[in-house]
């Protein structure tokens, strides 16, 4: 104890043991400052779920990044809402409801159809100041040539206040009537606890559904039959105005 008072009672020992304490006390608060918490954690999660599978659309394509936006919109409209059509106002919103980017009214107006939006069924109407995407002339074996695309979270990082980093792994279906195959020998077993509903499934592979119904059947115990680990993806989001958006996005392998 003696030696302890006397140790105290240098001025220049005292001095650095407040300066360790004081070093202590900031990582501490660094830590906190880049803990996620569960909440965070949550949101990201569920935006992640309502924005991901679509990012696609943007990772592959070559466009410029307003003609990549409004791809996504298309999708999104599509296969969330039931919407082939969507004014300039409507995709501009689904946008900066996404995208940590502004994006104006004239811009979506005066947009290039490119050949690759052509390729994707997408078209502008000068005159109606409309979008529109049209997925009937796909045929079905287009349709099983598509590679389904899932993104599932690895990793979530606080890199500041408002600022944090996910990387994705990102696994591919190549053969969609692998799933359909799967479900239709689990209705046939003899064991047969349970019968899959495989109607939206199969409207899928003949061009009558949507993706997002097919990729609902991708889930759980059965992901990894279908699917194949091709990479990771980063996502930086921005917490803006108490919203989560994407700031940037990069393929990292």
């Amino acid at each position: 104890m003696e030696k302890i008072i006397s140790f105290l009672m240098n001025r220049k020992n005292r001095n650095i043991l407040i300066g360790i304490l004081c070093i202590i006390v900031l990582v501490i608060i660094l830590i906190g400052f880049r803990r996620v918490t569960p909440l965070e954690k949550k949101a990201i999660k569920d935006f992640s779920e309502k924005v991901m599978p679509y990012m696609d659309r943007i990772e592959n394509s070559k466009e410029s990044k307003v003609n990549k936006y409004v791809y996504y919109a298309l999708e999104y409209g599509y296969n969330e809402y039931d919407k082939k059509e969507l004014t300039v106002d409507e995709v501009k919103k689904i946008i900066q409801d996404t995208f940590n980017y502004t994006v104006t009214s004239k811009q979506l107006k005066n947009i290039v159809v490119s050949p690759e939006m052509i390729a994707n069924n997408m078209r502008y109407d000068f005159t109606t100041e409309k979008y529109t995407i049209d997925k009937s002339q796909i045929t079905q074996s287009e349709i099983a040539k598509k590679e389904l695309t899932f993104y599932e979270v690895n990793t979530i990082k606080k890199l500041s206040k408002n600022h944090f980093k996910v990387i994705y792994d990102k696994y591919i279906v190549t053969n969609p009537y692998e799933i359909l195959n799967y479900y239709t020998d689990l209705n046939n077993s003899k064991d047969a606890k349970k019968q899959y509903d495989v109607t939206p499934i199969y409207n899928y592979l003949i061009g009558q559904g949507k993706e997002k119904d097919i990729k609902n059947y991708v889930i759980g115990a059965n992901f990894n039959k279908f699917s194949k680990k091709k990479g990771t993806f980063r996502v930086d989001y921005l917490m803006k105005n108490d919203k989560l958006l994407i700031d940037s996005y990069e393929t990292l392998k």
